[in-house]
């Protein structure tokens, strides 16, 4: 498989894990944030994958990630990471009417709106 393709093989199987009951953990942006650790863009595997099996979207933000392995640094060093959980987002109650492509772009900006609140609002918090 290309770096920036579908692997059919990882959606087929992601969604039989989820519509088995199981949890599947997948960062939208396939790579590493940013260097000051914002979120990067998005592909909509995660939603195309989600609306496949019907299942919820739990929106997670992961903040410090970008000081324990800066790009560039040879080994990780110990720093504090706050993961953040949003609420479900579920891909029905998004672009109701619209053709497949349409909501999975729109259930992925939803999605990535949901984790830069996630993301801000972890940072505002005193550590």
């Amino acid at each position: 498989m290309e770096r920036g393709q579908a692997d059919r093989t990882a959606i087929t199987t992601a969604t039989r894990f989820l519509e088995n009951g199981e949890l599947v953990g997948i960062f939208p942006e396939g790579t590493r944030a940013g260097v000051d650790g914002a979120p990067g863009e998005a592909h909509g595997g995660v939603s195309f994958i989600a609306m496949r099996a019907g299942v919820p979207i739990v929106p997670v933000a992961f903040v410090g990630t970008e000081k324990v392995w800066p790009r560039g640094q040879r080994l990780p060093k110990l720093a504090k990471v706050t993961i953040a959980y949003g609420e479900p987002l579920d891909p029905e109650s998004v672009a109701v009417g619209l053709g497949r492509k349409e909501r999975v772009e729109a259930v992925t900006k939803e999605l990535m709106d949901r984790i830069d609140a996630l993301v801000a609002r972890t940072r505002e918090v005193p550590r």
